[in-house]
């Protein structure tokens, strides 16, 4: 079986369960896998899940009238050489 098509199988796998309103250990039971296999392919489907969602950002509005040019509004260091400032 090509690494591909076995992601996909366990994934299938492990969205059958989150639909089966089973727990894990019944699941596997009935299904003939080690409970540490699926949860090794539960662990990595989440992963695929979080790093899959589209990132969020939020928009910033500053009111310019009230705006000093000179004081930052916000500033954000991220270390000692680099850091961010919105006037």
């Amino acid at each position: 079986m090509e690494p591909q098509d076995k992601n996909s199988a366990m994934f299938d796998l492990v969205e059958q369960w989150q639909h089966s309103g089973m727990s894990q250990i019944s699941f596997c039971n009935i299904n003939q896998i080690k409970f540490a296999t699926f949860n090794y392919w539960l662990k990595k489907y989440r992963q695929k899940k979080s790093f899959s969602s589209s990132p969020v950002f939020a928009s910033v509005h500053i009111d310019k009238e009230t705006s000093s040019p000179v004081k930052p509004r916000i500033e954000i260091e991220l270390d000692e050489s680099v850091i961010i400032r919105v006037y």
